[in-house]
């Protein structure tokens, strides 16, 4: 936002107030994306703000799926796509359901990793599931992996974040609003 105002000669804070517009009309505009067929689920994570990050307690920071890490549950049917940030660590079934259920026409087929919180969707929806664990996709070509399809929205979606900068982790959903 620093180099936009100086390049457009204007207030440092215009940037912020043009983008907490766009923001604001893009608040709810995945409301009403459904997604159906063959719907491809899987999260991904960005590191939370280095100021809220939190530290063993013999000061090491912690390994995995910590509460460091935000989570970005994602769906695609090739056509459309979701993205909603659901909180820090592992996702639960709660924050699944509350993020998907609304986005998946009942009936369709789940790809996704078997990942526990997933199984919400396939019960209260009657989804067919389909599941392909990491362990059996890891390093398989992109042709043959039965996940690239959601592969390609993370990759994109990281892609779009990082080209964004130091964004703010309290605007993460805009941000996702925006690229879906």
């Amino acid at each position: 936002l620093r180099t936009s105002a100086r390049d457009n000669k204007n207030d440092g804070k215009t940037g912020y107030f043009w983008l907490r517009q766009a923001f604001s009309v893009l608040d709810g505009s995945q409301k009403k994306v459904m997604l159906s067929g063959r719907v491809y689920v899987d999260e991904t994570y960005v590191r939370a703000d280095p100021k809220e990050r939190k530290d063993k307690p013999n000061g090491k920071k912690p390994k995995g799926l910590s509460r460091n890490l935000i989570c970005i549950v994602a769906a695609t049917d090739g056509e459309a796509c979701v993205a909603f940030a659901t909180g820090r660590g592992k996702p639960s079934r709660l924050s699944v359901g509350k993020a998907l259920l609304g986005h998946i026409v009942p009936g369709s087929t789940i790809v996704h990793d078997g990942e526990k919180s997933h199984s919400i969707l396939v019960e209260r929806l009657g989804l067919a599931s389909e599941v392909h664990p990491t362990s059996e996709t890891r390093g398989l070509p992109d042709e043959k992996n039965p996940m690239d399809p959601v592969n390609d929205l993370h990759s994109l979606l990281k892609a779009f974040l990082r080209a964004h900068g130091p964004f703010a982790r309290s605007d993460l959903q805009g941000w996702l609003d925006l690229f879906a």
